[in-house]
């Protein structure tokens, strides 16, 4: 995501005819952006990156100071103003193409679902989850559209049988919460793809599930709260109730996982939380067959070896892979097993 505060601009400078997007949140948010350079001359912070920045404003929100704020309202008031720029930024720098009146996923999301539909065929391959640090729902969507039924282990919800486990550790941008039933409130993919949506001669369409969070009601009619996403920092405890079911199974998974497959997370310095989930889940080693990295940065590398133990590391591999690469690796060394 290190581009991502550079698409945000370009979005805020030229929006698309048909983006919505909050001028005014754009404005916080860059004013805000410009304030925290001036702590460049105390402390190294690599501000480019919008998981930094985020953390840096939800730390700001915990202790009620943040540079060119007087008040603690102006925090909480940048707070949601970010929130609403990740939202929108991705909304609108995400399109979903249309072919025939029909929405289909974006990227590279519709082949990688499509090595996992193949793999889910076969007769060795039957248990899959998916640990994902993004908030959009390029891969939710991926999933529905081939038909292969996931569930986010959301607290009080009813998990469906022979669903796989999406865990979104760090929230969606479509999940919303309610203070009536007290729970986090997943909206459903599925509209995206209704052919209400599309007109004839669409080429595209902008997913605005996320901004249509606060707008939806739930229980006794009460509208919901957020999107709720969590910044990458090791002190989430104002998250525990809600995402404690999520951070567990995803514990679950990693310490009963056989393959491990990692694919564009970078192992950021700031996300301590997860380096120490990953730590704990792999603490029994011996069962993992293949630790395997894909990342297009050659310079994750480094940091991933220096974090893997001695048991894990003879089953370590690095590739300098886009996810679309790493789809055909992937495809051709599990060949053999589908």
């Amino acid at each position: 995501m290190k581009d991502f505060l550079d698409r945000a601009w370009q979005l805020f400078i030229s929006p698309p005819d048909v983006a919505r997007i909050s001028m005014e949140s754009f404005q916080t948010v860059f004013g805000a952006f410009k304030d925290l350079q001036r702590v460049r001359q105390n402390a190294l912070l690599n501000l480019e990156n919008i998981e930094t920045f985020f953390s840096s404003v939800e730390l700001a929100r915990l202790i009620g100071r943040f540079p060119g704020t007087k008040e603690l309202k102006e925090v909480g008031s940048l707070y949601e103003a970010l929130i609403t720029l990740i939202v929108q930024t991705i909304e609108y720098t995400m399109p979903f193409p249309v072919v025939n009146r029909r929405v289909a996923p974006n990227g590279d999301f519709g082949a990688f679902t499509g090595l996992i539909y193949d793999l889910r065929e076969s007769t060795i391959h039957k248990d899959f989850a998916f640990i994902t640090f993004n908030y959009d729902i390029g891969l939710d969507f991926a999933l529905s559209d081939r038909g292969i039924p996931f569930d986010y282990w959301l607290e009080g919800h009813t998990i469906p049988r022979q669903s796989y486990p999406l865990l979104k550790l760090h929230g969606s941008i479509n999940w919303g919460f309610c203070p009536g039933c007290v729970k986090v409130v997943a909206g459903d993919v599925k509209d995206i793809s209704s052919s209400r949506n599309v007109s004839p001669g669409t080429k595209m369409i902008y997913a605005t599930l996320g901004s249509r969070i606060p707008k939806t009601k739930h229980d006794d009619g009460r509208l919901l709260e957020g999107p709720l996403l969590v910044p990458p920092v090791v002190n989430k405890t104002e998250h525990q109730v809600l995402f404690r079911e999520v951070w567990m199974k995803a514990a679950q998974v990693l310490a009963e996982a056989e393959n491990i497959f990692v694919i564009g997370y970078s192992l950021p310095e700031t996300d301590l939380f997860f380096r120490y989930l990953l730590a704990l889940g792999l603490v029994d080693g011996e069962w993992v067959r293949r630790f395997w990295v894909f990342n297009p940065d050659a310079q994750v590398e480094g940091q991933f070896r220096r974090f893997v133990g001695p048991s894990i590391e003879p089953r370590f591999k690095y590739f300098c892979q886009s996810l679309e690469a790493a789809i055909s690796t992937l495809r051709g060394e599990l060949k053999h097993q589908v």
